[in-house]
């Protein structure tokens, strides 16, 4: 072997061993790019969260302010009670206030809104919010024929209820 066939060699796979590494250190900076977008789209889905949710916070004081009561069984369960009178209009406060959970209840279903935030700052208010309203929603969707509605709702406040159970807490009680 001649001496030009020796380097050509050597230099073949120095080359190689250069591509080889040039290639991993593109694989590495993938990685990290692709880490870094998952934190980010974690980030903001929570951001995300904590933003409907406080929006939700101030439309509640509004809707207390239109009569909605507190998320007590004594207080909602006279509210409600009569969920197929399309014109009284305790019911479309009652519409507003629960198409904001199921609002809610769909980002979450969709991967928009983050659970455990929502579990952390709200859980019991969606799953009294569900437990209080379920006879006016079980009464509107026999009546609308529409057994689809408030769903999410549904949805969520069993899955924040699966969250409490799993950390070893009580049901949230509907009093």
């Amino acid at each position: 072997m001649t001496t030009a066939e020796i380097w050509t060699i050597v230099l073949t796979v120095v080359g190689t061993a250069i591509n080889v590494g040039l290639f991993a250190g593109l694989l590495l900076q993938l990685r990290q790019f692709q880490r870094a977008t998952e934190n980010d789209h974690r980030r903001a889905r929570k951001e995300a969260t904590v933003d409907f949710l406080m929006s939700t916070f101030n439309n509640a004081r509004e809707l207390r302010a239109q009569g909605l009561p507190e998320l007590l069984a004594a207080d909602v369960e006279p509210f409600a009670n009569r969920p197929l009178d399309m014109a009284d209009e305790r019911n479309r406060v009652i519409r507003h206030f629960l198409n904001e959970f199921e609002t809610l209840g769909t980002g979450l279903h969709l991967d928009v809104y983050d659970e455990d935030v929502i579990y952390t700052l709200r859980n019991a208010t969606v799953v009294r919010a569900w437990g209080l309203f379920e006879p006016w929603i079980q009464a509107r969707r026999e009546f609308l024929e529409q057994p689809e509605l408030y769903v999410e709702l549904e949805r969520m406040a069993g899955r924040m209820q699966e969250m409490r159970a799993e950390e070893g807490k009580e049901p949230i009680p509907l009093i």
